[in-house]
């Protein structure tokens, strides 16, 4: 059976916006919009909506928004947004690493110093490109932050840089020699650990190595050390706390607060004592467990509610991905 098709009343009076009719040959004539604005209108007629339809005219690039009493201009981006990492790779082959250093900060007011210094390690980032131009860019940086998300920690606990070592990196022009670095590293585990094999002391030195530029592979294995007690596998992993890109070893510590670390240092974990995670009662063991079975490959990431707005609880993610030890 064929429907007869027919313009209603309110086309034929020049009203298409207001075309109630299902059978309307307007609905053929703008089944195809000409143009993203066109194409909204084509919607909302669809559904029959009312009212003032005016800014619908406004498809720019900027807004301005209102959070409570505060404005805030709202702009389209042509690219996607990039999240800084600990350590990044940006596609013109700038190398950022995060670094934290011993600072002393003192609040300015009136051209003059106010209140007492407050002395915290706190989060820098040292970047170098293929133009070998080197810098240190402190986190709260406009550059970074105009360019930028940014979920890093601001303060950390320790401070493993040398200072003076960092300047004189940054003023010198000649490459490090890779072949030196894996030979130091080399005699320098020698002489604190034994391993039964060669191979084993050249996948060892490799592994820690690897772990400041982990980000530019899409899985990093783990360390998973099997032996009897006073094998030495935890004097591995104290080795490794001195030598692995901001190395955090514990051997009590909450899911939670291992996703947050991860999040927002990209330490290198080093697990002890890591049988309690085969007791599938143990909230805290499963979480853990959680963070094992994800955090070995690129993007991986657990979701959390995190603090209650006016809306309520907000999920929030927290990238799984970093050098991990078991023992």
């Amino acid at each position: 059976m064929t429907v007869q098709k027919t313009n209603c009343k309110p086309c034929m009076t020049g009203n298409c916006n207001e075309c109630i009719t299902e059978n309307c040959l307007c609905r053929e004539d703008h089944s195809k919009p000409e143009s993203l604005n066109d194409g909204v209108k084509v919607i909302l007629n669809s559904g029959h909506v009312k009212g003032d339809k005016s800014f619908l005219k406004d498809i720019s690039r900027t807004h301005t928004i209102s959070k409570g009493k505060k404005s805030y201009v709202l702009e389209i981006l042509d690219k996607s947004i990039v999240t800084l990492r600990p350590i990044t790779l940006l596609e013109d082959d700038t190398r950022m690493i995060l670094v934290y250093l011993p600072t002393k900060t003192r609040e300015i007011q009136e051209g003059d110093f106010d209140g007492p210094p407050e002395y915290s390690n706190r989060a820098f980032f040292v970047t170098t490109s293929e133009a070998e131009s080197r810098s240190i860019l402190p986190i709260n940086s406009r550059n970074l932050h105009e360019n930028f998300q940014i979920r890093i920690f601001e303060d950390w606990y320790q401070s493993r840089w040398n200072v003076k070592d960092m300047y004189a990196w940054q003023s010198e022009k000649d490459r490090t020699n890779p072949k030196i670095l894996y030979e130091l590293a080399s005699k320098t585990t020698r002489k604190y650990l034994d391993f039964e094999e060669e191979h084993d002391y050249i996948y060892f030195d490799l592994w820690n190595i690897g772990t400041y530029f982990y980000e530019l592979f899409d899985a990093y294995p783990y360390n998973d050390y099997t032996g009897t007690k006073r094998a030495g596998k935890s004097k591995a992993m104290e080795y490794q706390k001195l030598v692995c890109y901001t190395a955090i070893m514990s051997a009590d510590s909450s899911g939670s607060a291992m996703f947050r670390i991860i999040e927002g240092t990209g330490a290198t974990i080093l697990l002890d004592e890591t049988e309690q995670m085969k007791n599938q009662k143990n909230e805290n063991a499963q979480h853990l467990r959680t963070l094992i079975m994800q955090g070995f490959l690129k993007d991986q990431f657990a979701i959390r509610n995190e603090g209650k707005t006016d809306s309520g609880f907000v999920p929030t993610t927290f990238n799984l991905y970093s050098p991990k030890s078991l023992a």
